[in-house]
């Protein structure tokens, strides 16, 4: 018997379903989870016939069994409700596949078109398609042919869609069918008529198909290449070529004509080629000459990061740092520096810190700012004693990027549920942030003085603030 295994697949994650025991699938993937910068989360992957999982029986009646996996899956997707779906997709009867699949379509209606209706319906479908396609792949797929799901699902009209935006179904739908029967899931797409519908179904058999088969992926694409799927296509062939030669894939990215299809193959290979390594990463962005292209590759490379122990990342954060201050706007600086706060942590803030307060192309010393910040959440004990060992030699501007975190009591602006927020406390506590920025608009870059008041410049920061809060419904009037 056909053997598969299941995982959990980051678009699953993405559908907001978290961690679930050994849902949802694939034979031979080396994909793992979408998890924080800083966490490592390994692989699921169990196989249905492993010993240690017990393969529950069929239990009750066939119309009984149908409608525990529906009514399960109807649920709010969690990790007991995702572990109670599993095992009661496992116990299904292999001749109650096509009985399950008939009522399929309106069971899924019943989740809602909206976003949490997809979330279901995503989980569900994909665990459900991957277990009948490894017990009976010739019948499962005998009666797709016959039937007119798959074009249910991928139905987004306002009154006959299953689904308003049913991007995230028609994936979880077509893994399955990519990973099992490639040549079949072709040879079905190819048949539809062409056009936007067909673009999600693509997409994820190509991805699928590049992951384990780069050969039959570039045949697939070829026949999709000369009409109006071919975005989806390529975009499908680089995402899964980025799994296992992500060099090939940058160079099908950056053969592109410029264009937003070049962007979004870029950002694609990058945000893969991070989650491999950042010596990787770095390679591939030496290789984007054009500066408008590398910063947007570099914050996604950074967002995207899965440092192993013992990896070194300041070097590389050195480089892509000095590229960002000398070809991008201050406010561009400003998200990139938070960007590397949000993956600093233990001991390398203090290394950061080192570096940072030394930065010859940040005056105003927006980097450490930023790590001081994240460190004073992280250790504020520690960021003091760092700023008492190192605080004779900081400069000013160092000195006052380093004072406010490590002053600043949080404790005092946190505000008893229905209290109102006193604005002298808001506006000291948002505006030490913004002092920064109202320094460097009273100088002009060469650093001579154009006269303005920096006390009136600071005040109008806090106006600012103040204003914005209003607008936001945070500041009391």
């Amino acid at each position: 018997m056909h053997q598969a295994l299941l995982r959990i697949g980051p678009h699953v994650i993405a559908a907001g379903a978290g961690l679930a025991l050994g849902l949802l699938l694939a034979r031979n993937s080396g994909r793992v989870p979408d998890a924080p910068l800083t966490v490592a989360t390994p692989a699921v992957a169990l196989e249905f016939s492993a010993p240690s999982i017990h393969l529950p029986a069929p239990q009750g009646t066939a119309k009984e069994r149908i409608a525990l996996v529906f009514s399960l899956g109807g649920k709010q997707p969690g990790q007991a409700r995702d572990a109670d779906l599993y095992q009661a997709i496992l116990a299904l009867a292999p001749e109650d596949f096509p009985a399950a699949a008939a009522e399929l379509p309106q069971r899924l209606a019943a989740y809602g078109r909206g976003q949490v209706g997809q979330n279901k319906a995503g989980l569900l479908i994909e665990a459900f398609m991957d277990r009948w396609l490894t017990l009976d792949a010739p019948g499962a797929l005998q009666y797709l042919a016959a039937s007119d799901i798959l074009g249910k699902i991928g139905d987004a009209g306002e009154k006959s869609g299953l689904f308003a935006n049913p991007t995230e179904v028609v994936a979880a739908a077509f893994r399955p069918l990519a990973r099992h029967a490639p040549q079949w899931t072709h040879d079905w797409i190819a048949a539809q008529k062409p056009g936007p519908e067909r673009d999600d179904a693509i997409r994820t058999l190509l991805d699928e198909v590049a992951r384990r088969d780069t050969a039959q992926a570039q045949r697939f694409f070829a026949s999709f290449a000369e009409g109006p799927n071919r975005a989806s296509a390529l975009q499908g062939l680089v995402a899964g070529m980025t799994e296992i030669d992500p060099h090939a894939s940058f160079d099908l990215a950056m053969a592109e004509p410029g264009s937003n299809l070049r962007d979004q193959l870029l950002h694609s290979v990058m945000r893969g080629a991070a989650r491999l390594g950042p010596a990787l990463a770095q390679e591939l962005l030496r290789r984007i000459d054009r500066a408008d292209d590398r910063f947007p590759a570099a914050k996604l490379a950074l967002e995207n990061l899965r440092p192993a122990a013992g990896d070194d990342l300041l070097p590389w954060i050195q480089e892509e740092s000095r590229q960002v201050k000398e070809f991008s706007a201050y406010w561009l600086y400003d998200e990139w520096a938070r960007g590397v706060a949000a993956i600093v942590q233990g001991d390398g803030c203090a290394t950061a810190a080192e570096w940072a307060a030394t930065l010859s192309n940040d005056p105003q010393r927006v980097m450490l700012r930023h790590l001081a910040e994240r460190w004073a959440q992280q250790n504020p004990a520690a960021l003091r004693e760092w700023l008492v060992r190192h605080g004779a030699t900081l400069d000013a501007a160092s000195a006052s990027a380093l004072r406010s975190p490590c002053t600043r009591d949080r404790r005092q602006h946190r505000t008893p549920k229905g209290a109102r927020l006193r604005s002298r406390e808001l506006a000291r506590a948002r505006c030490h942030r913004e002092r920064s920025v109202a320094e460097s608009r009273a100088f002009d870059p060469r650093g001579v003085g154009s006269g303005v008041d920096l006390r009136k410049a600071h005040a109008g920061e806090v106006r600012l603030c103040m204003q914005q809060d209003r607008e936001r419904g945070r500041w009391p009037r």
